[in-house]
């Protein structure tokens, strides 16, 4: 019995759809009769390779070219179940059911009204429940798979393909709000949704001009000078006349290191700088010390002077002083 109702589901739309019906629309298009035709053998090579994924979409192409054909309606409603989407199957049993029972075919209506009983019980349902602190909120807009939930339906349990599915809650002036929810055949969820949190007000952009009010009389404007920019170069020097005090002093440790040394290896050389084996490598050590002493030194000295430049030669502060006459700069250090 299954292996002939799935026959009579391959067979081709324009033979299961009754002459009056397909494409009898005025004068029929040969290229669009054509292009359902291609894509419906199409498919139905494809279900007998058991890849209902890639049928489904060229069943749905067919419905939509030709949509009095009840014949592509039931091929997609059975790739449907083949590919586990139960609640499509069932929505396209029942509009088959209804649009079977305008014309008439009542032989096509109770077939679609039996396999969509069948499938009842074994739907995955979900459930959007709205509380009304949302529901309150103005243009309010629920979305499940991209697709609008009106609210009319929040609070239904509505029947829904197994898998993931992603709802969404936006208003303006709201953060959208996104929750993930995956079912299987046969569960029931209740998704309860979140208030949407109100966007932080973004503080008013900088207008780029400053106003200054006219006046005879002088007005004073106060370079960054008087404001923490003036401290940084000051922080600075405090950290360069530091680095440098640290230089200088590992330079004289270094420095008295070279000196002991060239002592120790003194028995071992000569005047002229050539030395035994003995003191060949202590003599190598104290000219190495030597160097190092020196670069710290140069290195010290530099930074101690850096600093007490910027700590003591940086100016504290600068006045401009506007007026009809003229400007006077004033600077402090």
């Amino acid at each position: 019995m299954a292996r002939a109702a799935l026959a009579l589901v391959l067979v081709s739309p324009l033979v299961l759809a009754s002459p009056s019906l397909a494409f009898a629309q005025s004068s029929p298009d040969p290229q669009r009769i054509a292009a359902a035709q291609t894509l419906y053998d199409a498919a139905v090579a494809d279900l007998a390779r058991g890849d209902p994924a890639a049928a489904c979409p060229k069943l749905e192409e067919v419905v939509a070219i030709e949509p009095a054909g009840l014949g592509a309606r039931f091929a997609l409603a059975s790739c449907y179940e083949r590919a586990g989407r139960l609640a499509s199957a069932w929505v396209t049993y029942k509009l088959i059911e209804a649009q079977a029972a305008r014309q008439n075919q009542l032989e096509r209506r109770d077939h679609a009204a039996a396999a969509g009983q069948a499938l009842a019980p074994r739907l995955a349902r979900l459930t959007l429940e709205v509380p009304a602190e949302v529901r309150a909120v103005a243009d309010l807009a629920v979305v499940r798979d991209g697709a609008k939930v009106g609210a009319a339906q929040w609070g239904e349990a509505l029947p829904v393909d197994a898998g993931a599915h992603v709802v969404e809650a936006t208003a303006p002036g709201r953060v959208a709000w996104s929750r993930t929810v995956r079912i299987d055949d046969g569960a029931a969820i209740t998704l309860r949704l979140e208030l949407p949190a109100a966007v932080a007000p973004q503080p008013p952009a900088p207008s780029g001009r400053a106003k200054v009010a006219p006046s005879a009389a002088p007005s004073a404007l106060k370079s960054p000078a008087n404001t923490g920019f003036w401290d940084a170069p000051r922080g600075v020097g405090v950290a360069a006349g530091a680095f440098g005090v640290v230089a200088l002093a590992a330079g004289a440790v270094s420095f008295g290191t070279a000196i002991d040394k060239k002592r120790a290896s003194e028995p071992y050389c000569s005047a002229d700088g050539r030395c035994k084996v003995e003191g060949f490598a202590t003599r190598v050590e104290a000219v190495s010390a030597g160097n190092l002493a020196t670069a710290l030194a140069v290195a010290g000295g530099a930074s101690v002077a850096a600093g007490a430049l910027l700590l003591f030669a940086w100016p504290r502060a600068t006045t401009v002083a506007l007026s009809p006459l003229g400007a006077r700069v004033e600077v402090r250090f």
